[in-house]
């Protein structure tokens, strides 16, 4: 189907405002009168906020002082700083309606709130720390990537502003991202927010001309994710049809897919419901490596690329796989769903289509995992500033008024696929928050980056070695990684 919904490419205003999880344990907020010190405008002032567990989700209804004035948080521009802000220029009747929304906002309360391209991807987290250990006089939320090791030592060592200290936020709101919540609560204390959906993740690409020559209509794989039959023995029986030998000379000729191990393997593991490293009920994190669906989903994955995977070739470059599935070599490439817009839509000769990952034998829906970017208040912050940013950027991430459950998420993504189904029957699925998890393994220094379970340490041997072996290698630095995060 390619009904390309011409809809512009309607992003939020301010693409960085992306949202924090929830968290199903927490108490109720505080019905409690919270005081916030404008200091900016007169350090003797001191404004008593009036508000409750309801506060602000009557979008137009205005929170008030003691006073009954509204509040006034004192001319304050607060920056989100990341590495890719870009204004945009979409234009839709949401994005009117989110801009109308947000100036009523920033009129309303006095504040602005702006986009700023601070960093560089790679230097990101090392300038955070830099700023968090420093401070300064500006009113920054940080955005971080949740799979760095930068990452994960700020947040043990305390740089970020616990913003469960916050009582008048309300993090069972369904607009948090619970794994984002998940990765970032340690104890009764949560590190980061992201005010919006998981970003779709990994899933499978296909080749549509590739699936036709090999007598499967390429619609019938978007009915089997559908109907639920989209499993591990599914894929593999269509690999076994779309592999030849043309020639009949004992050598492959088109292999059935090229898959990076970073994602084939994880992605594997969580569709089976494992995972590598998880968090008991008192907040430590402890080692799932060796739990039956990992083992099972690492050992089928295992001779999944022993079987199917394209090889690198001797002179090709490590991300070989890309230019063997833009150039219709393989049928399936197991990647991220940002690489569509980022090069495939642009490079692919053949059609494409993009599915979720099959379901092991363990799981009952399509399960994935979540890396989405952290937002965070630097830990250096005063009570006073870092409430006066927490209530402007809550009631900024609120829903539109007349656009509530209105997925605005989807729009960015129509442009970049040649179909449709990629995005409304793929992406809900990849988004659905009872199947999406967090990857504990990238909140705990050293388990984390290419010397961690995302690399070296497990990915990068598995191609060689049996989970069995690896296993016996890294129990022991696995578990003194834990131990010291655990404060053991």
């Amino acid at each position: 189907m390619k009904q390309l919904k011409k809809m512009g490419a309607l992003m939020l205003a301010l693409s960085m405002v992306l949202g924090l999880a929830a968290c199903g344990s927490k108490e109720p907020v505080s019905q409690e009168p919270v005081i916030l010190k404008n200091n900016d405008v007169d350090s003797s002032n001191e404004t008593e906020v009036v508000t409750n567990q309801d506060a602000g989700n009557n979008p137009y209804e205005i929170i008030k002082d003691k006073n009954g004035k509204a509040i006034d948080l004192g001319g304050i521009n607060i920056q989100i700083a990341d590495w890719f802000y870009a204004p945009s220029d979409a234009n839709s009747a949401y994005r009117e309606a989110q801009e109308e929304w947000h100036e009523w906002l920033e009129k309303t309360y006095n504040f602005t709130i702006t986009g700023l391209n601070y960093s560089t991807w790679g230097n990101m987290s090392s300038d955070y720390i830099n700023y968090a250990t420093t401070g300064g006089d500006e009113y920054y939320i940080f955005t971080l990537h949740q799979g760095d090791t930068g990452a994960a030592s700020a947040m043990s060592q305390g740089l970020m502003y616990d913003l469960a200290s916050i009582d008048w936020l309300d993090f069972t709101d369904e607009k948090w991202d619970r794994g984002v919540m998940g990765f970032s609560t340690r104890g009764d204390k949560i590190f980061a927010m992201r005010a919006e959906s998981s970003e779709p993740r990994n899933g499978v690409y296909f080749n549509k001309r590739i699936l036709k020559e090999a007598g499967i209509d390429p619609e019938d794989l978007y009915k089997w994710q559908e109907d639920g039959t989209w499993t591990w023995d599914k894929f593999e029986e269509v690999c076994d049809k779309v592999q030849k030998d043309f020639d009949n000379d004992g050598v492959i000729d088109q292999y059935a897919m090229a898959c990076f191990n970073s994602y084939f393997y994880p992605s594997a593991v969580f569709s089976n419901k494992g995972c590598f490293i998880d968090l008991d009920k008192d907040g430590n994190y402890y080692s799932k490596l060796e739990s039956n669906e990992t083992m099972e989903a690492l050992n089928w994955a295992k001779d999944m690329r022993a079987k199917y995977n394209m090889p690198q070739p001797e002179d090709g470059q490590w991300d070989y796989f890309l230019p063997a599935f833009e150039s219709g070599k393989v049928a399936f490439m197991v990647h991220q769903a940002y690489v569509a817009g980022d090069r495939l839509n642009n490079n692919c000769v053949d059609d494409f289509g993009f599915l979720c990952f099959p379901k092991g034998p363990e799981a009952d829906g399509y399960y994935t995992y979540a890396e989405d970017n952290l937002f965070v208040i630097p830990g250096c912050y005063s009570k006073d500033k870092a409430e006066k940013i927490a209530f402007a950027y809550n009631l900024w991430t609120n829903p539109v008024p007349g656009y509530e459950g209105y997925p605005a998420w989807k729009y960015s993504y129509y442009n970049n696929f040649r179909d449709t189904e990629a995005v409304d029957i793929t992406m809900p699925h990849m988004v659905d928050p009872k199947f999406v998890s967090a990857r504990f393994d990238s909140a705990v220094y050293g388990l984390v980056g290419n010397d961690g379970i995302h690399g070296s340490m497990l990915m990068w041997k598995l191609d060689s070695q049996t989970p069995a072996e690896i296993m016996e290698e890294i129990r022991g630095t696995v578990q003194a990684y834990l131990d010291e995060h655990n404060g053991k």
